[in-house]
């Protein structure tokens, strides 16, 4: 029989329209995108070096006079093309050119002869995108015989309001036509946005008209909300009734002036995790105590941060989480190898760490059991069991495990001295500074250190000019008379 319901690429049967170029109609005779009588597909021919093609099934025609019309339509003015539409063809059922139109403005005027199944065949242009409409309609204006009346709906079932992973949704309506029904679906609205169809059958002809459907874990978790019910009569003039949620009833997609009072939302359904309850430890960790080994540190030294923590099932994983000065977060993770309670991290600093504040934002510990209870104890007080925020907050300071990393290449402090001179030092005075492990601390003779000789000047003076250049120094003396202060640098 012909389609009673539009599949195209602009909504697909749905009320949901879609950007131009979304979907593509395949090139060849398929039933996928179906055009019924009086309705308009809409589409485009998507240039992409190659003329597109897109055909449409009308399904099987009955004897008669049809018209076939296609036309330029820009129905997403977002894309807009301007490739024209080279041709539109009627095909037969084997795929065979029954007439073909050069010109939009020339519709296919065809008559069957006897019930075959009958396509559309839209050719575009080499050069450019071109949207469209397609539509077609009996030409021969039969006055309908027989039955003119569409089914009528006396009820609707659903056997549950939730379900979950291994449950089977059974939905129901009941109905009635003098000719028989020939076809009924509901249509949902489903959490992801698309719109999908439950097709009813009344296999042992009793008026009701039954889907059922096993939820697998392909089945998107959320609601499934009715939109609409739509019935088909068996006669041969297919009369047909869509009640929609909002009320509203349409006959041969006419607009009825009463509404319907049935209440679609007695059909929607939630599918949820309905996870398996846990056997066994139930139970989070705990956590009793936090340390860390100091609070400032420098190139070379050892972070060591710790915490205390139990659970019967044992803990399988911890660790400290921290905002580095970079605005980075990073974890340092604590491992328990002895046993006894206390997880231990160790981390050396060296040269590119970077210097700054390390705040401890979280301690996360999860055990060992077959559930992996988790907790999260935060910054601010806060304690997450297994991703629930409790009632009650921990009282553990963190910014205890808060420490800086600093730069410690301020030149050691040496020992303060003494020159004492005779008169047989005819006012020369000489020393000598050793570098130990402070000012060259790779022992490889390179080093660095600041020296300052500070005097009395009623005592001496000192004439930086005769100041002989002394190995090991560097930089111009700076005396200032004054203060009796001398300073030179050193490496």
């Amino acid at each position: 029989m012909a389609y009673i319901k539009t599949y195209d690429e602009r909504s697909y049967g749905t009320y949901v329209n879609s950007s131009s170029g979304d979907r593509d109609a395949p090139g060849s005779l398929n039933s996928n995108y179906t055009l019924a009588a009086g309705e308009s597909a809409y589409g485009t021919l998507t240039y992409n070096n190659l003329a597109d093609i897109d055909v449409y099934s009308l399904g099987s025609l009955s004897a008669g006079s049809y018209l076939l019309d296609v036309n330029a339509y820009t129905w997403d003015f977002s894309n807009v093309g301007y490739g024209g539409i080279s041709s539109f063809q009627l095909l037969n059922s084997y795929g065979g050119i029954v007439e073909t139109s050069y010109s939009t403005a020339s519709d296919i005027e065809f008559t069957v002869n006897s019930t075959s199944t009958y396509y559309v065949k839209v050719v575009g242009n080499y050069y450019d995108d071109q949207q469209y409409s397609a539509t077609y309609s009996r030409n021969d204006d039969i006055t309908p015989v027989g039955d003119v009346t569409a089914p009528t709906l006396s009820a609707v079932y659903i056997n549950g309001t939730e379900f979950a992973e291994g449950d089977t949704v059974v939905g129901s309506i009941t109905a009635f036509d003098t000719s028989g029904i020939a076809y009924a679906d509901i249509q949902y609205l489903f959490p992801t946005g698309d719109y999908d169809y439950l097709e009813l059958t009344d296999p042992d002809g009793d008026g009701t008209f039954t889907a059922s459907d096993l939820i697998d874990a392909t089945v998107p978790e959320g609601s499934y909300l009715a939109k609409s019910i739509y019935i088909q009569d068996a006669s041969t003039n297919q009369n047909y009734v869509e009640y929609r949620y909002d009320g509203s009833v349409y006959i041969n997609d006419t607009l009825q002036s009463t509404n319907h009072t049935f209440d679609f939302s007695k059909l929607d359904f939630d599918i949820v995790d309905d996870d398996i309850t846990p056997v066994g430890d139930v139970t989070a960790p705990t956590l009793s105590a936090v340390y860390i080994n100091g609070t400032e540190f420098a190139e070379g030294d050892t972070v060591v941060g710790s915490i205390t923590a139990f659970d019967t099932s044992g803990i399988a994983y911890a660790d400290i989480q921290y905002l580095f000065p970079t605005g980075d977060y990073d974890y340092l993770e604590l491992t328990d190898p002895d046993g006894d309670g206390t997880f231990t991290a160790s981390d050396l600093i060296d040269a590119t760490v970077p210097e700054g504040s390390y705040l401890a934002k979280n301690i996360y510990i999860q055990d060992a059991s077959t559930n992996q209870n988790y907790v999260e104890y935060r910054y601010d007080g806060s304690v997450y069991i297994n991703d629930t925020l409790q009632s009650t907050n921990h009282t553990f300071d963190f910014s205890k495990l808060d420490f800086d990393i600093v730069d410690d290449d301020t030149p050691p402090s040496l020992p303060a001295f003494d020159i004492r001179m005779t008169s047989s030092d005819n006012g020369t005075a000489s020393f000598a500074i050793y570098a130990n492990e402070l000012v060259d601390p790779d022992g490889d003779g390179i080093g660095a250190f600041e020296f300052t000789l500070s005097h009395d000047p009623s005592d001496l003076l000192v004439d930086v000019g005769s100041i002989a250049a002394a190995s090991g120094f560097f930089g111009v003396p700076n005396y200032n008379a004054t203060t009796g202060v001398l300073e030179l640098g050193g490496i």
